[in-house]
């Protein structure tokens, strides 16, 4: 009987860690949107690993882009460093469009608001994530 109690209340405490390990949520607002049709891709990445294609995103949304700014919230993240890529999809197509030299022809962004001319590193687009937390990205 004590050995079943031991195991109980260990099987309990490992439960309520893992729960209380994903109490985070992160509120984004993205600004100045152009076009008001079609939706924002957004992946969220807590790695540079991740983030450089070598793994997934940790959580991904497709934000309907209704107007010049949306938010959106992702729920359920560990406290931690976190970055965000961004596209607007604006025809629907799954894809970031570009014109024959490459450059995007679709509105795009990142966190921290980094990465004017190109794709940024993850530590010049990693912010914290602990509690509540919010940022705000522009979308050129």
């Amino acid at each position: 009987m004590k050995l079943l109690n031991t195991l109980l209340t260990v099987t309990l405490l490992s439960t309520a860690l893992c729960v209380s390990a994903k109490t985070s949520q992160l509120n984004v607002t993205f600004k100045h949107i152009e076009k008001n049709e079609g939706n924002l891709m957004v992946a969220l990445y807590n790695s540079k690993a991740n983030y450089k294609g070598e793994g997934s995103p940790v959580q991904y949304a497709s934000v309907p882009a209704s107007a010049q700014k949306v938010s959106y919230t992702f729920k359920d993240l560990e406290k931690g460093t976190y970055a965000i890529k961004l596209f607007h999809d604006v025809n629907n197509n799954g894809k970031m469009d570009t014109n024959m030299f490459g450059i995007p022809q679709e509105g795009y962004g990142f966190s921290n608001n980094v990465g004017k001319f190109g794709e940024p590193d993850f530590i010049d687009a990693a912010f914290a994530v602990d509690g509540i937390s919010a940022i705000e990205i522009i979308v050129r």
